[in-house]
């Protein structure tokens, strides 16, 4: 077990987490502060515990928008169809997001050719 420091609200927090997951953690925490850093800019005025529910409440809202997306895609995929019923355009959609992969691979291998 490692220990992470992770400031929320210019607060630190001590968390403890498994090897190797200590860059995770820290990059969720910078998430869930930028996210208590919205809503004070926004004006909202409240404890820490508070704010960390409002932050928590807004992320789960994210997540399940996020999911639900998941699942309507899925469900088209399923019948082979894309949002608006046309095949055509998923195909099409599924072709441009391979090129970006595909894209993303081979910067990958320039810069591992290149170090």
């Amino acid at each position: 077990m490692t220990t992470v420091t992770i400031e929320v609200n210019k607060r630190p927090y001590r968390v403890n987490c498994d090897q190797g997951q200590e860059e995770h953690l820290m990059e969720l925490g910078r998430y869930i502060d930028l996210r208590v850093t919205q809503l004070t800019d926004a004006g909202v005025q409240t404890s820490d515990v508070n704010m960390l529910l409002l932050a928590s409440l807004l992320i789960a809202d994210e997540l399940t928008d996020a999911k639900n997306k998941i699942d309507r895609q899925e469900a088209n995929r399923g019948s082979g169809k894309d949002a608006n019923g046309s095949a055509e355009e998923a195909d099409k959609q599924i072709a441009h997001t391979l090129n970006i992969v595909a894209e993303r691979i081979e910067d990958i291998a320039d810069r591992l050719h290149s170090a």
